[in-house]
């Protein structure tokens, strides 16, 4: 999925791949074509990590421009924040996704005690 929809291959050797949690999500809407419509997943959220470098936009191109309105590289903390007060230019994410996501990512890089 990740390699389908923003062009990364997760599959290269300096990439490492972490699941961090599952989480049941809902979504309801309306679309012209196909009316009212409630899409009830689990999302399984990962997180890739790239050794030494920095991410930025241009390691990016979406294949799939209908399911990716488009990438952007921004710190943790400032996603955190648009998250949280639903800034429209982010698909939402509850609370408990938030907690989660955010609490785990602020303690990847941290070695067990």
């Amino acid at each position: 999925e990740i390699e389908e929809e923003l062009s990364v291959d997760i599959s290269h050797e300096n990439y490492r791949l972490e699941r961090l949690f599952t989480i049941a999500a809902e979504a309801k809407g309306k679309t012209p074509t196909h009316g009212a419509y409630v899409c009830r997943e689990f999302q399984d959220i990962y997180l890739v990590r790239v050794p030494g470098r920095h991410l930025v936009d241009h390691d990016y191109k979406p294949l799939c421009e209908a399911e990716v309105a488009g990438f952007e590289a921004m710190p943790a903390n400032i996603v955190e924040q648009k998250l949280r007060v639903g800034d429209p230019a982010f698909v939402a994410r509850s609370k408990v996704y938030c907690d989660g996501f955010f609490s785990l990512l602020k303690n990847a890089g941290k070695k067990p005690s």
